[in-house]
């Protein structure tokens, strides 16, 4: 005589869905392979690990992957630099406003090293220390008065004057209007010493990392 047959065990959805990333990132570490990698970003978008505005800004930023996983269309790296900027904003969505100031700060750190480094203890040293605690702790009232005070200083700020925008975009960053120029701004100035394509690579490598972060981090 045959048994009744066997209970099939239930898989929780959301087990099958960690699982199924799990495996998806396997793969791509495993092949490095672009279409794996496209795979395992088109899965964290379907299942909320990663935010589509996310996704999108990187692939305004040049991340293949990134763009094939949105069907976004090729080209927002022809576009100048401000315009490539305001695309960055407008596709992060919420995450467009922190995403600015996270670049502007990488600018002005950029700047202060190609120039040797800013003394320890002087203005744009001390201000990318506090850009750099606030964008880590936003609601820190204490820091963000000291930012406001900072940037009121302008050409103070010596020896790089990106610093000052950088203190500028964080704070206009709490406002609602897009603050794209901000940083459009930082950049420019920052073009006059590590040239523009240079400028454009560190906002990609402050970016992308961050971007592509796993949600709630």
């Amino acid at each position: 005589m045959t048994g009744a047959p066997a209970p099939r065990r239930r898989v929780q959805p959301g087990r099958a869905v960690d699982d199924r990333l799990r495996d998806l990132e396997r793969r791509f570490r495993s092949t490095r392979a672009p279409e794996d990698e496209t795979r395992l970003l088109v899965e964290r978008i379907r299942s909320g690990d990663l935010a589509e505005g996310r996704a999108r800004a990187a692939a305004v930023l040049g991340h293949e992957a990134a763009r094939v996983a949105v069907g976004a269309e090729p080209g927002d790296g022809d576009l100048p630099t401000p315009r490539w900027i305001e695309r960055i904003e407008e596709a992060a969505g919420d995450a467009g406003a922190e995403a600015c100031v996270r670049a502007a700060i990488a600018i002005a750190r950029a700047v202060i090293d190609d120039q040797g480094g800013a003394p320890k203890g002087y203005l744009a040293d001390v201000a990318i220390d506090v850009l750099e605690r606030w964008v880590a702790r936003p609601e820190d009232e204490e820091l963000f008065a000291r930012i406001a005070d900072l940037a009121s200083l302008g050409e103070g700020m010596a020896p790089a004057g990106s610093v000052s925008w950088a203190c500028r975009t964080a704070c206009v960053s709490r406002g609602e209007d897009p603050i794209g120029w901000a940083l459009a701004a930082c950049a420019a100035d920052a073009a006059e010493v590590l040239g523009e394509e240079r400028t454009r690579a560190v906002i990609r490598a402050s970016l992308l990392p961050w971007m592509l972060e796993t949600a709630g981090r």
